[in-house]
This record gives C-alpha cells, sequence and structure tokens, in this order.
C-alpha cells in the first residue's frame, strides 16, 4: 500500500490511465458539486425605503463634501443618487435572500 504522498505512477499519463480505467469498472463514483446555500437572514431594523434614504442622504453629503475639491468632477449629484439608491436597493434584497452577509 502507497504511503501518503508517495508517488505511485511515474506519469501523469500513467495515473490518468488507471484512473479511468478504475472509472470505467465503476470503482470511482462521481462527486457532485454541492449547491450554493443562501440562509434567509432576519429582517434588519430599517425597512427597505429607510435604508435607500439614508443611502442617499450619504451620497449627498459625500458629493458636497468632494465636489468643491474636484477640478474635474465628471459625477452630478443625480447620477451620484441614482447610482446610491440602485446600490442601496440591490444590497438591501440580496442582504434578504441571504446573497450578502450584512449591510
Amino acid at each position: 500500500m502507497a504511503q501518503p504522498n508517495e508517488k505511485v505512477f511515474e506519469t501523469n499519463a500513467q495515473r490518468q490511465k488507471a484512473y479511468r480505467e478504475r472509472k470505467r469498472r465503476g470503482e470511482v463514483k462521481p462527486q457532485a458539486e454541492p449547491e450554493p446555500t443562501f440562509t434567509p437572514r432576519p429582517p434588519p431594523h430599517l425597512s427597505l425605503d429607510e435604508y435607500v434614504q439614508e443611502a442617499i442622504e450619504g451620497a449627498e453629503h459625500h458629493h458636497a463634501a468632494t465636489s468643491l475639491q474636484a477640478n474635474l468632477s465628471t459625477t452630478t449629484l443625480a447620477e451620484r443618487i441614482e447610482r446610491s439608491e440602485s446600490y442601496a436597493r440591490w444590497r438591501y434584497l440580496s442582504y434578504l435572500s441571504g446573497e450578502v452577509l450584512s449591510l
């Protein structure tokens, strides 16, 4: 019996040939890929609308704080708010479905 980490076959081709032979004889059982599991989370302390409103307020504050110093800012407040709202909605709903671990 081969010891752990002991080389049994001289080449990878020999190893693959032996594996295919064992598989043909039914000695090797295919392993199924585990299905990803998403555990629904308990409802957060904020509603969706409250969470989105907080994100919009954060975007407005960030825009006000950074846009004064930026000479070549191409992001308007409306674009920043739209992106922030879209991301907040996605993140909140993904948290409820278990894809995102925290808000």
